[in-house]
């Protein structure tokens, strides 16, 4: 599940990730990699346990989409049914998720 808050004291978007226990079966460790952090397991999210599962959140800039995915420490990559889109990924038959923010509309603007 993913869950988007815009922060009205900064241009920021505050992107919640959280996966049930189910989905990431026995894994000991599970980290957000995605293009906001260069894909890199060291610089990834670790997503810590809360009450529904594993969680984890960044604040990214809107008005961009970013690709992403969940990766256990076995290796074992996994998607997110929740994701606003995929998209193909460098491997053939690999998809990314994508989280899409749009920049947020001014208050006085009525469009």
């Amino acid at each position: 599940m993913i869950k988007k808050k815009y922060l009205k004291s900064k241009d920021r978007c505050k992107v919640t990730f959280t996966l049930s226990p189910e989905t990431v079966q026995n894994a000991d460790k599970v980290r957000v990699l995605g293009d906001f952090n260069e894909w890199s397991w060291e610089d990834g999210l670790q997503m810590k346990a809360v009450k529904t599962g594993l969680q984890a959140s960044i604040e990214l800039q809107p008005g961009k989409n970013y690709e992403f995915r969940y990766l256990t420490d076995s290796g074992q990559w996994i998607n997110d049914g929740t994701a606003d889109e995929y998209t193909p990924a460098p491997f053939e038959g690999v998809q990314n998720c994508v989280i899409s923010l749009p920049a947020q509309l001014d208050s006085n603007n009525e469009n």
